[in-house]
């Protein structure tokens, strides 16, 4: 489970806003007994870099949109190779390969 649209912080005062209130997704992972994975907040950035067709990790690498999505995929990444046969299905490919 992702945690999306996770607050919006102000880049003037670096106030960080919870828009949407309270930390539901924590709660309802854990009542459904999954991991909860990450959350992205809320950021211009994602909206301007998907309409541009780039997207916000290339676009933005040291953005925190692109930082948690980064996160959240290494551990989908992880948990995939736990998963599979051998183990070892995502370690023969570069970040070019998969167009990380």
């Amino acid at each position: 489970m992702v945690k999306n649209m996770d607050g919006l912080t102000c880049k003037v005062c670096g106030t960080h806003h919870d828009v949407f209130g309270g930390n539901d997704v924590e709660a309802l992972a854990a009542a459904a007994d999954v991991e909860l994975l990450g959350s992205v907040p809320i950021a211009p950035e994602v909206r301007f870099g998907g309409d541009a067709g780039k997207p916000v990790v290339e676009a933005e690498p040291a953005s925190a949109p692109a930082t948690a999505f980064r996160a959240i995929a290494e551990k989908v990444k992880g948990l995939l190779a736990a998963t599979s046969v051998g183990g070892d299905a995502f370690e023969t490919c570069t970040e070019e390969e998969i167009e990380i």
